[in-house]
């Protein structure tokens, strides 16, 4: 999973964090439902072009991306 850099999500606070700790917590609202969705673990802020070139429906690529890194996975940033 791959959260790009945008304009709004760029919190400085939540970057020094995954870069602290390699960890992130998110909590996902599903629109419609009374339910939401938690997803924790490793992560770590990327600048691979290759990643962020992926997360670019429109315009420019974002500059970082947060990635939460899957159990196992080798480090990928």
């Amino acid at each position: 999973m791959a959260i790009p850099g945008a304009t709004g999500n760029e919190r400085l606070d939540t970057m020094h964090n995954v870069l602290q700790t390699g960890r992130v917590g998110l909590l996902l609202l599903v629109p419609g439902r009374p339910t939401t969705l938690r997803v924790d673990g490793r992560a770590c802020v990327s600048a691979r072009p290759v990643l962020l070139a992926q997360l670019t429906p429109v315009g420019t690529p974002p500059v970082t991306a947060r990635q939460r890194l899957a159990a196992g996975a080798v480090d990928a940033c």
